[in-house]
């Protein structure tokens, strides 16, 4: 989406309510799914952990009411602080 290139900005609820004020579109629905891999070194830099280091990764992919994907994002966070709650409604 433009305007979103900015790493700072993850917050979902912002990112939704956006896409919905910018473009019309709105979104209701996510498919995410949860591995385990390990840090490589780009990932490792960032979190602040040694290469090989076990991560959690979340990949998500969000859909408009017409099945278009809006979203398609990658997590990777620390395995040893990892906490992950969700809200299914």
């Amino acid at each position: 989406v433009p305007g979103l290139e900015d790493e700072s900005i993850h917050i979902p609820d912002f990112l939704y309510a956006m896409v919905l004020n910018r473009y019309g579109v709105t979104v209701v629905r996510a498919q995410e799914t949860l591995t385990a891999d390990a840090a490589d070194a780009t990932t490792a830099r960032m979190i602040g952990v040694d290469p090989g280091t076990p991560v959690v990764v979340l990949k998500r992919v969000t859909y408009t009411t017409e099945d278009r994907i809006v979203e398609v994002r990658t997590t990777k966070g620390r395995a040893d602080r990892f906490s992950y709650k969700t809200e299914i409604r």
